[in-house]
């Protein structure tokens, strides 16, 4: 994969909006942080635009997304937030430019979609809190600054809490995923021969317990499980079972059923996704994870970040 540089003081980073609007102010404290980390921010023309729920129509989002990827001083690209809209602008958009100048975009949710565009074109992402959260408020303080440190490259190995359910192992190879509904919606535009070794990061927020538990197995009948080395979970939050699909389960229950007979690693609940603790995990570059009932070690072992 092809990994975008570190962020040193005075660097150029965007911030844009390619999904949902934004609420009045609602990056300011953001623009605020990334400077007091020495950094120039641009905003898109068009970030606090609204068409309906969008942050303006297809064309405003496309556009500034667009003058952001060409902007060859630009060194990241924070999307502003997530929500639905990615899948109408995300096959308008030229990414050639990042080939030749990579630069880290960084979202998850509805961002997804770039992770897995980037991530086929071998470029490396980052799954991380956006802009809209990045602010004073001290449950996030944590994640922010962990990414701050990968970003920067003064810290390259992540530790996370462990789960006595965790199914053991090691790996090396390359993060990959995002949200599962949008995973699960891209099953056909991926080939399956991308999956091959890969190490399958998924998290989902406010969905039906049957809705989870179908998707993993669409997943698992596309042979996604089969062909990655292992699986880690992050958070599946406000997860619901309305009709009473599953009596007398969590979702960590369901989870762990589901890969109750698989054969190879699985890291269960670690803190990345949509919840306050979101730690940034690096798709698309090297990595080496070590999985215990006791701790999940995350260490990147290529681009600059070491």
């Amino acid at each position: 994969m092809n990994s975008p540089s570190n962020l040193n003081k005075g660097d150029t980073v965007w911030i844009v909006t390619p999904a949902k609007a934004l609420p009045e102010k609602g990056i300011d404290e953001a623009i605020e942080i990334l400077t007091s980390w020495g950094l120039k921010v641009k905003t898109g023309k068009n970030v606090y635009q609204k068409n309906g729920g969008f942050g303006g129509n297809d064309n405003q989002r496309k556009s500034d997304v667009q003058q952001a990827i060409n902007d060859q001083s630009a060194k990241a690209i924070f999307m502003s937030r997530g929500g639905y809209g990615s899948v109408r602008i995300i096959d308008e958009l030229d990414f050639e430019p990042l080939i030749t100048n990579p630069k880290w975009i960084i979202g998850y949710s509805d961002i997804t979609y770039f992770h897995i565009k980037l991530n086929q074109l071998n470029l490396a992402s980052l799954h991380g809190t956006m802009p809209l959260e990045i602010n004073y408020d001290a449950s996030r303080a944590e994640a922010i600054e962990e990414t701050k440190q990968l970003l920067f490259g003064t810290k390259s190995a992540f530790e996370f809490s462990g789960n006595e359910d965790n199914k053991e192992g090691f790996m090396v190879g390359e993060i990959v995923g995002g949200n599962l509904n949008i995973v699960h919606g891209n099953l056909g535009n991926i080939n399956k021969n991308f999956w091959n070794e890969k190490i399958l990061f998924l998290e989902e927020v406010g969905e039906e317990m049957y809705a989870v538990d179908r998707m993993l197995n669409n997943l698992k009948r596309a042979e996604v499980f089969e062909r990655v080395q292992g699986v880690i979970l992050g958070g599946f939050s406000s997860i619901k079972d309305t009709n009473n699909w599953f009596p007398n389960q969590s979702i960590l229950d369901v989870l762990n059923a589901f890969f109750s007979n698989y054969k190879k690693p699985v890291a269960l609940n670690i803190s990345s996704g949509h919840i306050p603790g979101n730690w940034p995990l690096v798709f698309g570059e090297n990595s080496k994870i070590k999985i215990s009932k006791s701790k999940v070690e995350i260490m990147y072992l290529n681009g600059k970040t070491h």
